[in-house]
């Protein structure tokens, strides 16, 4: 998906190598003709992935939602209302993300005429357990893996005691 807006399509959003299945975005401002909050979503999974979206006014209201999928390596950077379905963004409103495999996501800030885009992070989120780099599965990883499983097991065993 390209974004219709001249700033977005201009711009490169830079992913953390953390990934959510889960997230919740902003409080986003309000969509006037030149400020516009967008989200910037990746896929870094080797396949698909389904992306769910919700916008909710500050005090909860549901006034939005989508899903579309995501192919792997894919990303988008679009204004809010461009993914859910032309609603846009109220001053204090929030998207939530749910994605079936973890993605990287975070939202900006657009100002046209300013000429700028700044990013925010989420401020509350489920993280998957490794940085997205980390889940393609090579063998340091699955070692990794059964040593952190012995390690919970231990300190589970310990505090049983």
């Amino acid at each position: 998906m390209t974004s219709e807006r001249a700033l977005l399509q201009r711009s490169e959003p830079v992913f953390s190598n953390l990934a959510y299945s889960q997230a919740v975005l902003g409080p986003l401002s309000f969509s006037g003709v030149s400020e516009y909050s967008a989200l910037a979503l990746q896929n870094p999974n080797r396949g698909g992935v389904v992306v769910d979206l919700a916008l909710y006014s500050g005090d909860g209201v549901l006034l939005g939602e989508s899903s579309f999928a995501l192919a792997n390596d894919a990303r988008i950077l679009a204004e809010v209302s461009e993914l859910i379905n032309g609603v846009p963004a109220m001053a204090g409103s929030y998207v939530t993300v749910r994605a079936s495999l973890p993605i990287q996501v975070f939202s900006v800030w657009c100002d046209e005429g300013a000429n700028t885009v700044t990013p925010s992070k989420a401020f509350w989120r489920s993280r998957s357990s490794r940085p997205a780099s980390d889940r393609r599965g090579t063998r340091r990883d699955r070692g990794r893996e059964h040593h952190e499983s012995q390690h919970a097991q231990t300190r589970q065993t310990r505090h049983d005691r």
